[in-house]
């Protein structure tokens, strides 16, 4: 009933309304899909404004309409515009059907005697009506479409159509297949790329045929399309061809089939020779097919490769020996510890080696390796300390979470004394165990468990007892090399930069950000511990996260809180809510998504007093809370309280605290705010008109409708006619018309 209405409406406004909101409608009128709309858009084919007629066609062309084909061809006959044929013909050409077969082909074929064309600068339109044309007939296929398409790509005075009209050709049958053919064996490589793109989706041997002759081919570019084409088949008979790239003479065939050999996984179909020749890959001249060869390696995980990658680490290009760290961690080789080891220890090689050798390492080391690990998170290189976290997080759970646990205890990484902070003293002299679970260590290789501060104890004692394992030694030996190079200062980014332009604290947000430049390792590893044990979760996670969430460290109380909504334990509801009134924003903001991910009834309160303060990003963030808590039904007795602070934030002066407020009230299905959420689609000239829009139609569409009608129907507010057409035209549109 009230999609009827809605059309109606449109369907005046397209016959009385100003000349803007005429297109309006005829578009809003096709993307509804409103049929009975069909009559009046012709009309307006002739309508006095171009933009309304160009309008108009498109809509009649989304109705797909075969009644509306006469009146369009009319229309590209008489109407002088270039800019409404071309509109016209795009309309028939998503109408389709035999029978505008010939009208198109009257357009590929010329401008035509009898018809009128307005001279509109150096560009002629009619180039665009015959592209438009040629891209129809190749929709519908028809073999008529043939000979006019060829003859209008010979016509030297024609523009360049072999792309457009080699993909018609294409779908026209055996006949456009025959000539496509013949156009290939023309010596010209930019046809015959062309020829194999418009034949790539075809599985027939005779496009096939073409394909391995394209990988003959002596142009590159053309073997290269060949290659693609035919490995797209994933036809086992013409894999042998493909794999012959692997002995090409240019780079660019050889790093194509070897990409190709990864994303179609067709190392089953190597012989020896094909083996042989990829094996010769690792030492190709070509910086770049090294490094292929190193990816596909890792990627599939070919193990019969792993000696030569493990060599590759040695390769003068630093991407190839980047690639190659990262695929021995890939291949989980045993042999390459050391190696990665000695690499993670050489400070001079920079960060991208080391913080890759440390990643791999994650996926290598054996228990008795663990206390190396552990030491590198001391490491001056801010990057090399936290991928070593990661690495250990990757663990087996048993030893990885004691490890983490330490870490955001601050027993791993210690403060210089002179700064060790009073919290740290606090956590150290607690009565409750940092952790009571185990770490298997080398200090004890029988020994089933160990406690975290055993461990710690004796990475302090390495020094006086000597190396116990492999890495041991090789850390011994480089540290007698290698002097620390004090701590790293991030710089900050652009995007911080423009955050601190944009928010309206700049003294607090400034401070804040200017402080995390350099940031030590004692003070991030406790920080990113806290996120990574949000990955794990447990028990005992949950309760090391809700104890840091007293932390001194803002940094670490954010990590904890939001690692707390990602674990999903109702248990740290009680002990979030007091950082709603943190007088730090980013912890604030945390804790409220936090308690939204836990669906917390018993914070809405809390989360209501935290609306009151000024800082948006956070107020968002709770309103985006209420709503995720909403969602899951709130108390009765909060309800009206709670629509009622909501109902205020759809006035507030920040666009993303009207949306978030409206999201959360849609939430609650109260109808009584329709009026007001449509109200403020309306607001600073409908920049937010798009979204709300959205979401009227998610939950309230036919409700919201009702509000736009009276807008749309009511002459006295014709100036925002336009955002009521765009509104109704969202919260009906088909599918199948949705313009992402």
């Amino acid at each position: 009933m009230h999609l009827e209405k809605t059309i109606e409406a449109l369907i005046h406004v397209l016959e009385n309304g100003n000349e803007a909101n005429r297109c309006f409608a005829a578009q809003a009128l096709g993307h509804i899909g409103a049929n009975e709309a069909v009559s009046p858009l012709i009309e307006r084919l002739r309508d006095e404004d171009e933009d309304v007629a160009i309008d108009a066609a498109y809509a009649l062309g989304l109705l797909k309409d075969p009644q509306a084909i006469p009146f369009l061809w009319e229309c590209y006959i008489h109407d002088p515009s270039g800019d409404v044929k071309v509109s016209v013909i795009e309309a028939l050409g998503k109408i389709g059907g035999d029978n505008i077969v010939d009208n198109l082909i009257t357009v590929v074929q010329g401008r035509g005697d009898e018809i009128v064309w307005e001279l509109d600068g150096d560009w002629d339109d009619w180039w665009d009506a015959q592209l438009k044309a040629i891209e129809a007939l190749g929709k519908i296929g028809h073999r008529k479409g043939v000979m006019p398409i060829l003859n209008a790509i010979d016509d030297e005075e024609n523009q360049e159509l072999t792309e457009v009209g080699f993909k018609a050709l294409a779908s026209m049958g055996d006949e456009g297949i025959d000539h496509l053919i013949k156009r290939f064996k023309i010596n010209i490589p930019l046809h015959r790329r062309r020829v194999i793109k418009a034949l790539s989706n075809h599985n027939s041997d005779r496009a096939k045929q073409v394909f391995v002759s394209g990988l003959q081919d002596s142009d590159v570019s053309v073997r290269m399309i060949a290659a693609d084409a035919l490995a797209k088949q994933e036809d086992p008979e013409y894999v042998p061809h493909l794999l012959a790239l692997l002995k090409d003479l240019h780079p660019q065939a050889r790093q194509k089939i070897v990409a190709l050999i990864e994303k179609y996984e067709l190392t089953n179909f190597l012989t020896r020779q094909d083996t042989k020749n990829f094996l010769a890959l690792f030492h190709d001249k070509d910086v770049s097919v090294r490094r292929q060869a190193i990816e596909t390696t890792g990627n599939l995980k070919i193990m019969e490769f792993s000696n030569k990658v493990l060599d590759a680490i040695h390769d003068p290009d630093a991407g190839v020996a980047i690639a190659a760290i990262e695929a021995l961690g890939q291949l989980k080789i045993k042999e390459s510890v050391q190696s990665l080891a000695a690499i993670l220890l050489k400070k001079e090689l920079g960060t991208r080696y080391r913080s890759t050798a440390a990643l791999a390492l994650g996926n290598l080391v054996d228990k008795e390796e663990i206390p190396f690990l552990i030491n590198t998170l001391k490491d001056d290189d801010r990057l090399v300390r936290l991928n070593s976290l990661i690495a250990i997080s990757r663990l087996d759970q048993e030893h990885a979470i004691p490890i983490l646990l330490a870490a955001l205890h601050g027993k791993l990484v210690l403060p210089p004394k002179e700064e060790k902070p009073e919290e740290l003293a606090e956590v150290e002299n607690s009565p409750e165990s940092v952790d009571e679970s185990v770490v298997e260590t080398a200090g004890d290789a029988e020994a089933e468990t160990e406690t975290v501060e055993q461990d710690i104890e004796e990475l302090e004692e390495e020094e006086e007892q000597g190396p116990q394992s492999t890495l041991e030694a090789i850390a011994a030996s480089h540290n007698q090399e290698t002097p620390g190079n004090g701590e790293e200062a991030a710089v900050l980014s652009e995007v911080e930069k423009e955050f601190l332009a944009i928010a309206e604290e700049n003294i607090r947000v400034g401070n804040e950000l200017l402080s995390r430049q350099t940031l030590a390792p004692h003070q991030d590893i406790r920080q990113f511990a806290a996120r990574l044990l949000g990955e794990l979760g447990g028990k005992q996670v949950v309760e090391a996260l809700i104890q840091s969430l007293q932390s001194a460290d803002f940094l670490v109380q954010q990590e904890a809180a939001e690692s707390l909504g990602i674990v999903g334990d109702v248990g740290a509801i009680e002990p979030l809510i007091p950082l709603l009134k943190s007088e730090n924003p980013d912890v604030q903001l945390k804790t409220s998504r936090a308690l939204g991910c836990l669906q917390a009834t018993s914070a809405i309160p809390q989360l209501l007093e935290c609306l009151a303060q000024g800082n948006t990003l956070v107020r968002i963030q709770v309103l985006q809370a209420l709503g995720e808590i909403v969602g899951g039904n709130s108390p009765v007795e909060l309800a009206e309280v709670l629509k009622t602070q909501l109902q205020l934030c759809l006035k507030d002066q920040e666009m993303g605290v009207r949306k978030a407020a409206a999201e959360a009230l849609l939430q609650l299905r109260d109808l009584s705010v329709v009026a007001a959420i449509v109200e403020m689609t309306f607001m600073d000239e409908g920049n937010q008109r798009v979204e709300v829009s959205r979401l009227l139609r998610q939950f309230i569409p036919e409700q919201a409708s009702v509000e736009f009608l009276k807008i749309l129907t009511d002459p006295a507010q014709e100036y925002y006619h336009r955002i009521a057409i765009e509104e109704l035209q969202e919260i009906y549109r088909q599918e199948s018309t949705t313009v992402v």
